[in-house]
């Protein structure tokens, strides 16, 4: 990964007729994508700008300076159409079985999405069905201090592994001992799930959902574990700040994982799960 590309939007948006969260996902993706480009034609070119940069050799990229109007359900529905529009091959995968978006706030929870700590590099998804492989953060409203996102290439991290035994011997495990992991319960039914690390050239690393108390986590599988979590924060980090009117939108399944600095005071991004129509 050489950096995330950074687009600037350049323009005037009309309005578009506001409808409330349950709603967004009644219209298909290109009706949506059409009235943007009948409604705001320079928005909808910056949204396949942001395509070719997205799904070309940057596989991220941070688009600055696009509305934000101050009602969040006008806000919301801008964003839906500028998404429906970079990605109408795209459909929205719901965090939770209900809401095409979720709100990443500090709510006390345990899940990185809902609290403000530090948050490791990590996938979104994981567990999910189907693989998510593009992660959409939306700025609403910035800390007060804190709360940079970071995006690193852990391809890197594999490559530092296997220049050394040791580094060798824990690529093996990660790529072929199913370790369980547990759905949190925020995102629906709490349930267990085996899955490797590594599989199929992909990364699956999402340390918070790991059953670290399971009977099949040995001390060998563990060291394994550690030695790539450590490999990850010694990558160089791409940091971001998303402010309001802002969106951070990467390809997951390029290796690119995500983390957050703590932050303090109110903080909402909005984020968005796409995987490709079948």
């Amino acid at each position: 990964m050489n950096g995330i590309a950074q687009l600037y939007f350049s323009g005037q948006v009309p309005p578009l007729p506001t409808v409330s969260e349950s709603d967004l996902t009644e219209r298909a993706p290109t009706d949506w994508a059409n009235q943007l480009s009948t409604v705001c034609p320079t928005l909808h070119s910056f949204a396949q700008e942001a395509r070719a940069v997205l799904l070309g050799t940057s596989g991220a990229a941070v688009l600055r300076e696009l509305p934000c109007p101050a009602d969040f359900d006008e806000h919301q529905t801008l964003i839906h159409a500028f998404y429906c529009a970079m990605l109408p091959d795209h459909t929205l995968v719901s965090a939770n079985g209900s809401s095409p978006y979720w709100k990443v706030t500090d709510r006390g929870g345990t899940t990185f999405s809902l609290n403000n700590t530090y948050s490791p590099a990590h996938q979104d998804a994981v567990t999910h069905d189907p693989r998510v492989p593009i992660i959409g953060l939306a700025g609403i409203q910035a800390a007060a201090r804190g709360g940079e996102t970071f995006l690193v290439d852990a391809n890197e991290a594999v490559e530092r592994l296997e220049s050394s035994k040791q580094g060798k011997e824990a690529l093996e495990i990660l790529a072929n001992v199913p370790i369980p992991h547990l759905r949190h319960s925020a995102f629906g039914a709490a349930h267990r799930v085996l899955q490797p690390v590594l599989r199929n050239g992909h990364v699956l690393w999402r340390p918070d959902l790991i059953d670290w108390q399971s009977d099949v986590v040995s001390a060998e599988i563990r060291s394994a574990l550690d030695l790539f979590a450590r490999s990850l924060e010694e990558l160089r980090r791409f940091e971001v700040r998303i402010e309001p009117g802002e969106i951070l939108i990467w390809n997951q399944s390029r290796g690119l994982l995500h983390g957050r600095y703590a932050y303090y005071g109110s903080r909402l991004l909005l984020r968005a799960w796409f995987a490709p129509v079948e």
